[in-house]
């Protein structure tokens, strides 16, 4: 567990930064958002959930109000319930790629 929290401080420090603005007058990107975890972030227990995902990811969860109500430039939302530190190294970490 302290590992995966030592990862998520990193990639929380590296996520979301927008890049340099070209000229002084240009506004910053908005950030990236994306939600990893398990049963906690993808909201278990906060039913309806995304029939389509297999992850009882739910629309009410924290990320996705979250995302509503910031409007982040894109959002990624990997949470997965009953993930594993492997299935956050191995399947959420790369969702954290930035974009170009």
């Amino acid at each position: 567990m302290a590992e995966v929290l030592a990862l998520l401080a990193v990639i929380g420090s590296l996520v979301g930064v927008a890049a340099p603005a070209a000229a002084s007058t240009a506004l910053p990107l908005p950030p990236d958002y994306v939600a990893m975890g398990d049963s906690s972030s993808s909201g278990l227990g906060a039913p309806p959930f995304d029939l389509d995902a297999p992850c009882q990811r739910s629309s009410p969860s924290y990320p996705a109000l979250w995302s509503a109500e910031h409007h982040p430039a894109s959002f990624g939302f990997v949470a997965c319930s009953g993930a594993r530190t492997t299935d956050v190294l191995v399947n959420q970490v790369p969702a954290t790629a930035t974009r170009s």
